[in-house]
């Protein structure tokens, strides 16, 4: 599980495009809460979660 403040990539649930965003925190119930450049986003578990730093 990503730390805040990591950069991070990842899979939109719904049309798999490729995303990148800042987590800003990390919820016990496993959800992140990632600022992208097209908005915040709340997304449990993404599919294609990677590190980038």
């Amino acid at each position: 599980m990503p730390d805040i403040g990591d950069r991070v990539h990842f899979k939109m649930p719904f049309d798999d495009t490729e995303r990148a965003g800042t987590v800003q925190a990390v919820r016990d119930s496993g959800i992140l809460k990632i600022k992208g450049d097209d908005g915040i986003r709340y997304l449990r578990h993404p599919k294609g979660l990677t590190n980038h730093v």
